[in-house]
């Protein structure tokens, strides 16, 4: 089969380590609908049928499914004695597939993944991409991930500085920023069903945290902060919009629940859980606070600013690279809740600055943080791992 140009048609093996939905699994879809069918054919590998294998298959791309293990940090020898055991059976069959599929390039989409991909596409002798999207501290798992990566892509400048730490090449490192579908968060007016549903009065100031809900995004931070804002801004309302995803902390809800009571605002904060509509979450949203400070991106902070919203963030990492304190939105110092108090609080009182912050946010995401140049980006790694493989 012939692609562009009388060029034989490439195929992509994509690697995930979740058949469900969150940011990586966005930048799946993203990287499945970035590619040119008459030059690539993508075959998505996950470990079970979930949303995500329908979203890809919107795509154009084949899924198909392996038990690829998430691992979880633990010293228990019974537990570790289980993921060597089912390394020693998913890598075998992995190369198996990339050979009898006659894949061309492949892309380990998580640390988890390219754990699993890379030494198999070693095996099969293809060329693999890891995408990077984490500042998790890896131990010794990360000189291992980077050797087995032909070309590592890295979300943010933060994080190409963490793999830099490890990677023992630094030419084979690459910052590819992910991409925002503008048009999908143009405001639309759906806010007004977010708006019924959870009975939000007309005068609300609606602050948002969007995000997993695990411990490192910084959950209370955001409820320290949303204490202090209610002193200042009596219309002020908080929605959490969130779950955990993968269940790693049993009763942390229940815990920020109870944390929000504790503080004397639990009717004043709304936990929606997770939330599929995030364009109208963003459409009735009047600021996004952004509280982790180890962001390595930050998708929801160019989501919201796509959507014309002013952000406050922490001022570091992912974060800080998207936004320009002052000009598009504020960054503030990380794990100040005071300072993420005056800052949502000057925007409740100042709605010409909050309009024109979030003017200027969704000019900066359309023009810097596009698909287009996501697309362009991701396609050029490609032709760079397979020149370089001499193929």
């Amino acid at each position: 089969m012939v692609g562009n140009g009388g060029g034989k048609l490439k195929t992509v093996a994509i690697v995930n380590h979740s058949a469900y939905g969150g940011g990586a699994e966005q930048g799946m879809v993203d990287i499945a609908s970035c590619l040119d069918p008459e030059e690539y054919r993508v075959l998505a590998v996950l470990p079970e049928r979930g949303d995500l294998a329908e979203r890809l298959e919107g795509t154009g791309a084949e899924v198909i499914t392996v038990p690829l293990k998430r691992l979880k940090k633990t010293a228990n020898p019974f537990t570790l004695a289980g993921y060597l055991y089912t390394f020693g059976r998913v890598v075998p069959r992995l190369a198996r597939i990339f050979r009898e599929r006659e894949i061309d390039i492949v892309h380990a989409n998580s640390n988890t993944a390219q754990l699993y991909a890379g030494p198999a596409a070693k095996v099969a002798g293809k060329p693999c991409v890891w995408h990077s999207r984490d500042l998790v501290n890896l131990g010794p798992l990360g000189p291992l991930l980077a050797r087995t990566s032909d070309l590592t892509i890295c979300i943010s400048d933060a994080v190409l500085k963490h793999v830099s730490s490890f990677s023992s090449n630094q030419q084979k490192l690459v910052r590819i920023y992910n991409g925002i579908d503008v048009e999908k968060y143009r405001t639309t007016g759906q806010g007004e069903l977010v708006v019924r549903e959870m009975k939000i009065g007309a005068e609300r100031f609606v602050v948002a945290s969007v995000g997993q809900l695990v411990p490192w995004k910084k959950h209370r931070l955001f409820l320290d902060s949303a204490l202090l804002i209610a002193g200042d801004v009596p219309e002020a309302l908080f929605l959490v919009v969130g779950d955990d995803m993968f269940g790693d902390h049993q009763g942390y809800i229940k815990e920020l629940k109870g944390y929000a009571a504790e503080l004397g605002i639990a009717e004043r904060v709304v936990f929606t859980g997770n939330r599929e509509d995030m364009g109208a979450i963003y459409d009735c949203t009047d600021v996004l606070a952004h509280t982790a400070s180890a962001e390595p991106f930050g998708r929801v902070v160019a989501e919201a600013m796509a959507a014309g919203k002013p952000v406050v963030a922490a001022g570091s990492c992912g974060p800080s690279e998207i936004i320009r304190d002052g000009e598009d939105g504020v960054l503030v110092e990380p794990d100040d809740p005071a300072a993420v108090a005056a800052a949502v609080t000057e925007l409740a009182h100042d709605r010409d600055l909050a309009v024109r912050l979030g003017t200027a946010a969704r000019e900066r995401i359309a023009r810097d943080f596009g698909l287009g140049a996501f697309s362009e980006a991701i396609r050029e790694a490609y032709r760079r791992v397979w020149e370089e493989k001499g193929s």
